[in-house]
C-alpha cells in the first residue's frame, strides 16, 4: 500500500497537462526551435478564443437568447449558426490550395469574433424585441462565418506544423488550457450574470462579458499572426469544381465522413434544448448551470493530456471509438433530472468531461490521417460541411418541431413528460446507433 501512495504521489506531482511535447526528434520542415514557438504560442492563443466562445455558447449563450426573446425555433437556429458557417469552407479550400497562405486566412477569419460586439450595443438600443433578436443571431451568423474561413485554413496549418508524432499530446495540453479557461469564463460569467439579475443590472453584465470576448479574440488573433507557417505542399492545377469532387473518391474519407453526418444528427436532435429545459423545467438558476459546465471542463482539464498520451501509444481510433460510446447515455442524464434532484446532471458533467475531451484531442488526429497532403484543404471544407449542414438541418427541424409541439407537459399515465424530454430520447438513440454502425470507419 505504501508503495502505491508513493507511486500515486509521485504521478501527482509530475503532472503537466500542459506541458510542450519534444519536438527535436521529430520530422518537420521548420528548425525544432520554430516549432517550439508555434506550439508555445498555440497554447497562449487557444484559451484566449475559448473566452469568446464561451461567452456567446453554452449557457451564457442560451441565457442572453432567451433575454433577448428567444422561442424554441430561436434556439434552434442558434444551435445551427456556428455550423452555417462550413458552407464558406469550400471556397476558401480553393483560395488555400492556390495561395498556399493559410495563417493570413486564420488571421482574418479570427476577426470574426469582433461580431460579438454587436449584441453587446443591442442590449441598450431601444427596439422593438423581434428585431433586436433578429439583429443579434445576424450578428452570430457572420461571426461564426469568418471564424469558419479559420478552421479550415487553422487545421491544414497545424497539420503541418505539429509533428505526427505528438499530436496526441500538444492537443491534449492545448484542450486542457481550452478547458480551464472555459470552466472559469463559464461559471464566473454565469455568477456574474446572477448576481447583476438580482440588481436589475444583467444588460450590463452580458455588456461586460461580450466586450471581454472581443478584446480577447483580437489578442488571439494577433498570436495566431505570431505563429511560424511552414510552406504548404499544394496542387495548384486543380481548378475549384476539381478540388470539390476529391475528397469524395477516397472511399477511407467518405466511411469517415458519413459517420460523422449521421453522429451530427444526433447531436443536433437534442443538444439545442439543453440549457433551454434545465432554465425552464428543471427551474435551475444560470450560475447552477454553469457549474455543471464548471464541472465538465475540471474533469477535460485533468483528462485530455492523459487522452493525447493514450492516442499517441495506442491510437487516436480507439480512444475515438471509446470517448463516442460513453457519449451515447448523456441526453438521459436529462431525462433523470428533476428540480429537487440533479445528481444526474452531476455525474453527466463528469462524464461529459471525460468523454468529450477524448474526442477533442482524437477527432482532428483521425481526419488529418484521413487525408492526403495535396488537396486537404478541400477534405477539410468537405468534412466540415458534411457534418455541418446535418446538424444543421436537425437543429432548425427539432427547433420548427417543437415550435408546433409547444412546450406544455405531456401527461403519460401519471407521469407529466415535458416535449424536450423526447428530443433528448432520440438523440441518445441515434448517438447508438451511430457509434454501432460506424465502428468500422472511425
Amino acid at each position: 500500500m505504501a508503495v502505491s501512495l508513493n507511486v500515486l504521489a509521485r504521478r501527482v506531482r509530475d503532472f503537466r497537462p500542459v506541458a510542450l511535447p519534444p519536438v527535436d526528434h521529430e520530422q518537420t520542415t521548420l528548425p525544432a526551435w520554430e516549432v517550439r514557438k508555434g506550439l508555445a504560442l498555440g497554447l497562449l492563443e487557444g484559451p484566449l478564443s475559448q473566452v469568446a466562445l464561451s461567452v456567446a455558447s453554452g449557457s451564457l449563450g442560451t441565457g442572453l437568447a432567451l433575454m433577448l426573446g428567444a422561442d424554441a425555433f430561436a434556439l434552434g437556429m442558434l444551435a445551427a449558426l456556428p455550423v452555417i458557417g462550413a458552407l464558406v469552407q469550400i471556397p476558401a479550400a480553393w483560395w488555400i490550395q492556390r495561395t498556399g497562405n493559410r495563417r493570413r486566412l486564420t488571421v482574418i477569419g479570427s476577426l470574426g469574433r469582433q461580431f460579438w460586439l454587436v449584441p453587446a450595443v443591442l442590449l441598450f438600443v431601444p427596439l422593438p424585441a423581434p428585431i433586436k433578436l433578429a439583429c443579434f443571431l445576424l450578428a452570430i451568423a457572420c461571426g461564426h462565418m469568418l471564424l469558419a474561413l479559420a478552421v479550415n485554413a487553422w487545421q491544414s496549418w497545424m497539420a503541418d506544423l505539429v509533428p505526427g508524432g505528438v499530436r496526441g499530446r500538444y492537443f491534449g495540453a492545448r484542450g486542457a488550457l481550452v478547458s480551464a479557461t472555459g470552466m472559469i469564463i463559464g461559471y464566473g460569467g454565469a455568477w456574474l450574470v446572477d448576481r447583476s439579475s438580482a440588481v436589475g443590472l444583467a444588460a450590463p453584465a452580458y455588456a461586460s462579458l461580450l466586450i471581454l470576448a472581443a478584446a480577447c479574440g483580437g489578442l488571439g488573433s494577433v498570436l495566431l499572426a505570431r505563429q511560424p507557417e511552414p510552406t504548404m505542399q499544394r496542387s495548384t492545377s486543380l481548378c475549384l469544381s476539381a478540388l470539390l469532387t476529391l475528397p469524395f473518391h477516397n472511399p477511407r474519407f467518405r466511411r469517415f465522413a458519413s459517420t460523422f453526418m449521421l453522429w451530427q444528427i444526433a447531436l443536433g436532435v437534442g443538444s439545442p434544448f439543453m440549457i433551454a429545459y434545465g432554465l425552464t423545467v428543471l427551474r435551475l438558476p444560470l450560475h447552477m448551470l454553469a457549474l455543471t459546465e464548471t464541472l465538465t471542463a475540471l474533469t477535460s482539464v485533468f483528462t485530455q493530456a492523459y487522452w493525447g498520451k493514450l492516442a499517441d501509444r495506442i491510437g487516436h481510433r480507439h480512444v475515438l471509438r471509446l470517448c463516442m460510446f460513453l457519449v451515447v447515455p448523456m441526453p438521459w442524464m436529462w431525462v433523470l433530472s428533476t428540480p429537487t434532484r440533479i445528481w444526474p446532471l452531476i455525474v453527466g458533467s463528469l462524464l461529459s468531461g471525460i468523454a468529450w475531451s477524448g474526442i477533442a484531442v482524437t477527432q482532428m488526429s483521425r481526419l488529418m490521417e484521413q487525408t492526403p497532403t495535396d488537396g486537404q484543404c478541400s477534405y477539410f471544407a468537405a468534412f466540415a460541411v458534411a457534418t455541418g449542414v446535418p446538424f444543421m438541418v436537425a437543429s432548425f427541424g427539432a427547433g420548427a418541431l417543437m415550435s408546433v409541439v409547444g412546450t406544455e407537459a405531456v401527461t403519460v399515465g401519471a407521469t407529466h413528460v415535458h416535449p424536450y424530454v423526447g428530443f433528448f430520447v432520440a438523440s441518445s438513440v441515434l448517438r447508438l446507433v451511430t457509434v454501432i454502425l460506424g465502428w468500422k470507419s472511425l
